[in-house]
């Protein structure tokens, strides 16, 4: 391990960047040993967890209620 960049510690023509956005998948798709495969992704922080529409959540509360009186 180190602190430096990978950028300062390869060339750039040696660099690949693996991304779950990226338009081209990798299966299949020989791996070159001069190449330095750096993978990354980014955390989405905006994900909620569960949500409803304002004109949703009244019945979503109703039928929880109900359930529970069953």
């Amino acid at each position: 391990m180190t602190s430096e960049n990978h950028a300062e510690l390869f060339s750039r023509d040696s660099l690949v960047y693996l991304s779950p956005d990226a338009p081209e998948s990798l299966p299949g798709t020989p791996l070159d040993a001069s190449k330095v495969y750096v993978i990354g992704g980014l955390v989405d922080e905006t994900v909620r967890k569960v949500t409803y529409h304002p004109s949703t959540f009244s019945l979503v509360m109703m039928l929880t209620a109900r359930r529970s009186f069953l």
